[in-house]
């Protein structure tokens, strides 16, 4: 997978989701400290995304090497699906606090509120509400309408066929498939 390679395409699309793959992480051991490192009381894989959060929220720049560094195995087992929709939970209810922190402080446009809200409920919540969110973010910014129309006819016109895939895990191991062979992340998001 390639993630956001600058600084600011990192944070812009943090609250959606990880973009840094904590496997890869180095910092100064004083910067960890000073973030007082991970939060224990948060389960394998929940704790990298607030982590993550915090990192940036107290300023800290980041970079990803876009080279190919890290590789891990992927085989087939018995997915834990309680395990996987509590750490896809917790990175929804994350996503929305920092968004709704910006939003608060006016320091987030309208289009990018709307927009980030729409790609946390299409990856990880309703596409229903994405839908909705979607249409706000147009309606603040008529010029995103070729870039909006993917989201929006998924969310509105497919959201029934891609909810069964979802539910299946079809979505997740389509993903893979095609990263795999054609070199295609669904995931993969641009602004």
């Amino acid at each position: 997978m390639k993630y956001p390679e600058f600084n600011a395409d990192i944070n812009y699309f943090l609250p959606v989701r990880p973009t840094v793959l904590n496997g890869t992480i180095t910092m100064h051991k004083s910067a960890f400290e000073k973030l007082d490192g991970y939060n224990t009381k948060l389960e394998v894989g929940e704790e990298d995304h607030e982590f993550l959060i915090r990192f940036c929220e107290a300023g800290y720049l980041s970079y990803n090497i876009q080279d190919v560094m890290y590789y891990y195995r992927v085989y087939e087992r018995p997915v834990n699906r309680l395990r996987e929709e509590k750490q896809n939970r917790m990175s929804y209810m994350l996503g929305k606090d920092i968004l709704q922190k910006q939003k608060d402080s006016g320091s987030i446009s309208e289009y990018d509120f709307n927009y980030k809200i729409g790609l946390i409920e299409y990856y990880r919540g309703s596409l229903k509400v994405a839908n909705h969110f979607f249409v706000l973010a147009l309606k603040s910014r008529w010029t995103k309408l070729f870039h909006l129309f993917r989201f929006i006819i998924v969310s509105s016109v497919l959201s029934k066929s891609v909810t069964v895939l979802r539910k299946k895990g079809t979505m997740r191991d389509l993903n893979i498939f095609l990263n795999k062979y054609l070199g295609v992340d669904l995931y993969k998001l641009k602004k």
